[in-house]
């Protein structure tokens, strides 16, 4: 099972019910806090990240957004952003 299903399966169940409350996307980093206030920080690696200063176009808007509606584009590949 690939590691980005896995974490899915785990997180999952304890995000179901939650809406994003606030989402910060910076050129490595990006935080997304729920709306019962857990937040959750990750970091992009260098060869994923688009070359220079880009803004993001996908899927907007994010804060509102059922939590495990956003947690499934982990599984992606991108597409669900657009």
């Amino acid at each position: 099972m690939r590691l980005r299903k896995r974490l899915i399966d785990i997180v999952e169940p304890s995000c179901a019910g939650h809406a994003i409350r606030e989402v910060r996307i910076g050129l490595g980093y990006t935080a997304v806090q729920l709306d019962d206030g857990r937040t959750g920080v990750a970091y992009t690696l260098g060869k994923e990240l688009f070359r220079g200063c880009t803004v993001f176009s996908g899927k907007r808007p994010i804060a509102g957004s059922p939590a495990e509606e956003v947690l499934r584009y982990l599984d992606s590949e991108g597409s669900a952003w657009n």
